[in-house]
């Protein structure tokens, strides 16, 4: 986040960018190893210790999902992120 000279804030657009990046990444992710182990949203959740609405916004990629979320989604589903 960069500093203006009235003292406010903002993000420069090589992070907006990579921000949705990420989440757009995260959305696939979370969505593609729920499909492969045929779970539904709800079932997924429920592996994970969350809510049907929580998969949901990480699959539709609103809002934020931290690396460990995603890893639990993930591995709620059977499969495992390798970094």
């Amino acid at each position: 986040m960069a500093a203006r000279a009235d003292g406010t804030h903002c993000y420069p657009i090589l992070d907006i960018i990579h921000i949705l990046f990420v989440m757009t990444m995260a959305a696939s992710i979370v969505r593609q190893a729920r499909e492969q182990a045929g779970l539904s949203q709800r079932e997924l959740a429920m592996r994970a210790g969350t809510s049907q609405p929580a998969v949901a916004r990480v699959e539709a990629g609103r809002g934020t999902v931290t690396v460990a979320t995603l890893e639990r989604l993930v591995a709620a589903a059977g499969l495992e992120l390798a970094w």
